[in-house]
């Protein structure tokens, strides 16, 4: 898993809406 998906991750479960921006 790319270093980049999981900052992307972090950053969705830490900023719901761009939780929902990526979802």
């Amino acid at each position: 898993m790319p270093a980049e998906s999981k900052a992307k991750v972090i950053e969705r479960n830490r900023a719901p809406r761009v939780q929902i921006a990526y979802d």
